[in-house]
């Protein structure tokens, strides 16, 4: 069985399956002493039938892109290659000169789908659409993306863009574990005919691994199927072994009973309500450090970056990408994950719209 394709706005044709290049030439810093088992995993995903290549100017401090453009030598017209540009880089100007940057990098003269990579409150929509649409018209990319952004934001800057602008693509964090996309943002992509670019697919834990058991089956093919049955979703995995590439691939190309998908479906959902603010209590943080009390947050007392006043902004159009996490507890919550969120929430909707939040018992 081979990979299926999608066809998306821009004349791109993607495998449905693409390969994530976080990791090769180094994670946020250069690192050269693996090109040469890099170079050899990208020619063998090619051989396996995957076209899509995600990378990103951060990755490696660009050498993920110089490595990907190494290896593509001779073999560009077989890949539809997918870049970011840097929050930092959101004005037109500079998202102009971080396109060619990394056009150089990977040593083509156009890249397929070039993709914010995360918001930038600091930057109008306009100027994000004002350098897509230089971009496109210049013939340096042929469609464009989003990554990390709310349905509101793409909508905006969308409504910026000339009708029939090749939007292909938003990328997010997708697996079992990880929906919250499917309120707001999947949806959206759905309705608009882009597709959805899932990385970090392979998210998992104990109950996956108890539910792959149960049936004989892999992890990462209960993950992988799961994600590729949902329409219009395609899986980006990262890793830099041929092995797992190949166990990947035979992932998704080994078909699952119905049955065993939507267990797995079922035992994942989480339910997200809408709670009022003041019903939730802040008793933990991933840093150890956590606001008590709105008067520290908005004065930003512990240093957090960004601050939650800064992140407010991005709030302010009532959407959120993730929920907080709570926990119900003698009648309250007791939020475990999110402060920072919560937090810019608050003060973004002055304690007027109660926090969309992910419930665990």
């Amino acid at each position: 069985m081979s990979i299926p394709r999608i066809q998306l706005p821009g004349g791109l044709s993607c495998s449905n399956l693409g390969f994530g290049t976080f990791g090769i030439g180094g994670k946020y810093e250069s690192d050269d002493s693996h090109d040469a088992d890099s170079i050899k995993i990208i020619h063998r995903v090619l051989d396996l039938g995957i076209n899509l290549f995600d990378t990103a100017e951060v990755y490696g401090a660009g050498r993920s892109e110089e490595v990907l453009g190494m290896a593509l030598r001779g073999k560009r017209h077989q890949a539809v290659i997918a870049s970011k540009f840097n929050a930092e880089n959101s004005k037109k100007e500079k998202m102009i000169a971080a396109c060619e940057a990394s056009l150089k990098r990977l040593q083509t003269d156009v890249i397929d789908l070039y993709q914010t990579h995360w918001p930038n409150p600091a930057v109008p929509p306009e100027d994000i659409a004002a350098g897509f649409e230089h971009l496109v018209k210049s013939g340096k990319v042929r469609a464009i993306g989003f990554s990390n952004a709310t349905s509101a934001l793409m909508k905006k800057i969308t409504a910026l863009l000339p009708k029939g602008f090749p939007i292909a693509s938003s990328q997010q964090e997708y697996n079992l574990a990880e929906r919250s996309i499917e309120r707001l943002v999947l949806p959206y992509c759905r309705a608009n005919n882009m597709a959805l670019l899932a990385y970090s697919p392979l998210g998992k834990g104990k109950l996956l691994d108890q539910i792959s058991q149960d049936y004989g089956i892999s992890p990462a093919t209960l993950a992988l199927q799961w994600l590729m049955q949902r329409d219009g979703v395609i899986p980006i995995p990262a890793t830099s072994k041929i092995k797992h590439l190949e166990e990947n691939v035979a992932a998704v190309t080994t078909p699952l009973a119905p049955e065993i998908l939507e267990k797995a479906d079922k035992a994942f959902r989480k339910e997200a309500k809408e709670i009022p603010v003041d019903q939730i209590d802040v008793v933990a943080s991933h840093s150890g450090k956590a606001y008590t009390n709105l008067l520290d947050a908005k004065s930003n007392t512990l240093k957090l970056s960004p601050s939650p006043t800064e992140l407010a902004s991005e709030l302010m159009d009532g959407e959120m990408l993730k929920p907080v996490k709570v926990r119900a507890a003698n009648g309250r919550y007791a939020l475990y994950e999110g402060q920072l969120r919560y937090w810019a929430w608050r003060i973004a909707h002055n304690d007027k719209l109660p926090v969309v939040a992910q419930v665990d018992t």
